[in-house]
């Protein structure tokens, strides 16, 4: 049993280890590139290098976030069952990203070697190497799920994470819906459901498996996601270094003289918050853990301070930095500078009589309405013209 403990112990410290230096090559080739631009050098290489450094890091990463339990997945009914079926549930999520991960092994290693005869253009490195990220990763989802399938079944642990096409048949669609919804309602993790849902389709489908892999390292594979870690990276270091409190109090400086104006404060936090993290989750727990306990002993009630956090977090996203605007502009191809542009200048729409007030003016009044049970404002009754008469 010790043995089995020191190779376990191994293993996540090679993945931790895999996932810091890959980390930390990124963060280095960043630099490069930011310093040979001021001076105006070339360092064409250091675009490919933090794009391998990336793959390098998810790949490490995965299974110490399957481990950890920050793969997303949606365990709402799963915990919420009597007796034993939570543990059930949870030991066939495990099974299932351990049988996903095993059958895609093989097909992960043809595609590894497609890349053989292939360089890169500015490194030169054989992509083989590169495209052995996407087997790596298979490989620590199925060590670490296959190791908590042990643990549930010898009972050493409870399963809980580790808390630091329009030709397609009708049946293969059915198929695709059914196995995503049910993997969500299972508590399996979002990317594992993903995975097996995509996995059903491709089979039914009669398309080789082997595409999956190409798909994953070609999602994986997308410059525009090297600024994730980056800002992930500064609203850890701003948070840990005690900029909440100096934003809340920033924010409790600007409105909270105002009646009620502790719920002001927390939207004005949420604001300034969002501007550095860019994820409605980071600004919800970070303010969240600050402000609703501090509401509640005001005298707001509980689900009013959660309503009004969990409401505000919503402008983080909006506000550049955004992660999700990152996403979607590496998705669809629009230019992620223009979306934060879209984030920061606020349009106006205007009636061509005049006699029209602004959205903006609109959605201040309307905030202000929902605010009024609390703080005590009327704001003046709008009337707001939809054209000429």
């Amino acid at each position: 049993m010790r043995h089995a403990d020191k190779i376990i112990d191994l293993i996540t410290r090679l993945a931790h280890w895999g996932t810091g230096i890959s980390f930390a090559v990124l963060i280095e080739a960043v630099l490069i590139q930011v310093t040979a631009r001021l001076t105006g050098l070339s360092a064409v290489w250091t675009e490919e290098l933090t794009r391998y450094a990336l793959l390098f890091t998810i790949a490490f990463g995965a299974g110490l976030a399957f481990r950890s339990g920050d793969l997303v997945n949606v365990d709402v009914v799963c915990e919420a069952l009597p007796g034993r079926a939570p543990w059930v549930l949870r030991l066939s999520s495990a099974v299932a990203t351990a049988g996903l991960a095993l059958y895609l092994l093989p097909h992960a290693w043809r595609y590894v070697s497609i890349g053989k005869m292939q360089t890169s253009p500015a490194l030169g490195v054989r992509m083989d190497f590169i495209h052995v990220t996407v087997w790596l990763m298979l490989v620590f989802l199925l060590i670490f799920a296959a190791l908590r399938v042990l643990g549930m079944l010898t009972g050493t642990e409870d399963g809980k994470p580790f808390k630091p096409d329009e030709e397609s048949g009708a049946l293969e669609v059915a198929a695709l819906f059914s196995v995503f919804v049910a993997g969500l309602v299972l508590g399996i993790p979002a990317a594992s459901t993903l995975g097996l849902a995509s996995l059903c389709y491709l089979l039914l489908a009669g398309i080789p498996p082997v595409v999956m892999p190409q798909k994953m390292y070609a999602g994986m594979d997308v410059f525009v996601l090297l600024s994730i870690p980056g800002f992930i990276l500064a609203g850890n270091l701003m948070n840990r270094g005690g900029i909440t409190h100096r934003i809340i109090r920033f924010a409790n400086a600007l409105v909270g003289w105002i009646k009620g104006g502790l719920g002001l404060t927390n939207i004005a936090a949420s604001m300034l918050f969002g501007g550095i993290t860019g994820t409605a989750v980071a600004d919800a727990a970070s303010i969240g853990g600050v402000l609703i306990p501090g509401m509640k002993k005001a005298g707001y009630p509980a689900e009013f301070s959660a309503a009004v956090t969990a409401a505000s977090s919503t402008v983080g996203p909006i506000i550049p930095p955004s992660v999700p605007m990152i996403i979607v502009g590496a998705l669809s191809g629009i230019s992620v500078g223009q979306m934060f542009l879209a984030g920061a200048v606020v349009q106006h729409q205007r009636a061509t009589d005049g006699n029209t007030r602004t959205v903006q003016r609109v959605n201040v009044d309307r905030l202000l309405l929902a605010f009024r049970p609390v703080a005590g404002i009327h704001p003046p009754r709008l009337k707001v013209a939809t054209g000429r008469a």
